[in-house]
């Protein structure tokens, strides 16, 4: 672990191409990074080239979303860090065969993350700012993606309850909710040309300003504020019976 009189800025699933171009962001404010997933190795040269080009501090932590205990060791592994923020960026996709993992993954393992950081942050009187990527598929189950909008779903519902218990704490918890984005997750999906397909940067920085902002909850792009406001006020009678 660094020691480093900036506080940490900690990402985590920091692989991912949205994380990765938050990182960018922060580097290139200056900001002391941890940056924690499953691939050490990757992480290592992503470190490196944050270091190189901008001069930051930078450490990384193996952290794997799909084990449970992993969020209790991440924290107990900066625990003597000042900490500004902490992202979560990882998820997985996947069908009804998927769906329990996509439960650990998307919603168990942050919430462990959360309350470790929760808990600790209690006790040493720090408020980070805490903030985890959903995603548009949990306002409302369709029948393409029930599986995995129904763990972002869950882990909506979880930021809710733990922005309510935390806000007389002082500590803010924000909900990002992506629509598409370009990613390895939307290849053959999205029409490329496709003009509600984000790019990983945008994203990046919308969460940057929400994090530096005052919102509770965040669409990124914008549009898909009142797109899925238009999805959420269809009757269930007639959203049934549609093909989405």
């Amino acid at each position: 672990m660094i020691e480093s009189a900036k506080p940490l800025h900690v990402i985590v699933g920091a692989t991912s191409p949205i994380a990765r171009a938050y990182a960018v962001d922060c580097a290139v404010a200056g900001k002391a990074l941890l940056l924690a997933g499953r691939n050490l190795e990757e992480l290592e040269l992503i470190a490196a080239d944050l270091r190189i080009r901008y001069g930051v501090k930078v450490a990384v932590e193996r952290y794997d979303a799909s084990l449970p205990g992993e969020g209790c060791r991440l924290v107990g592994s900066f625990a003597s860090q000042p900490v500004a923020a902490i992202v979560a960026f990882h998820g997985i996709m996947g069908g009804r065969d998927e769906f329990v993992a996509m439960l650990q993954v998307n919603c168990a393992a942050i919430a462990e993350l959360f309350e470790a950081v929760a808990d600790q942050s209690a006790h040493a009187g720090s408020k980070p700012v805490l903030a985890a990527v959903s995603s548009v598929a949990g306002d409302r189950g369709r029948q393409s993606n029930y599986p995995y909008g129904a763990s972002k779903a869950a882990l909506d519902a979880y930021l809710s309850g733990l922005r309510n218990r935390l806000h007389p704490l002082g500590l803010r918890v924000i909900t990002i909710k992506p629509g598409f984005v370009r990613t390895r997750l939307t290849e053959g999906k999205v029409n490329p040309r496709s003009p509600l397909l984000a790019e990983p940067a945008q994203v990046a920085d919308d969460i940057r300003r929400a994090i530096e902002g005052s919102a509770d909850v965040v669409y990124t792009r914008w549009f898909w504020s009142p797109i899925m406001a238009i999805i959420r006020s269809i009757p269930e009678f007639i959203f049934k019976r549609l093909r989405l």
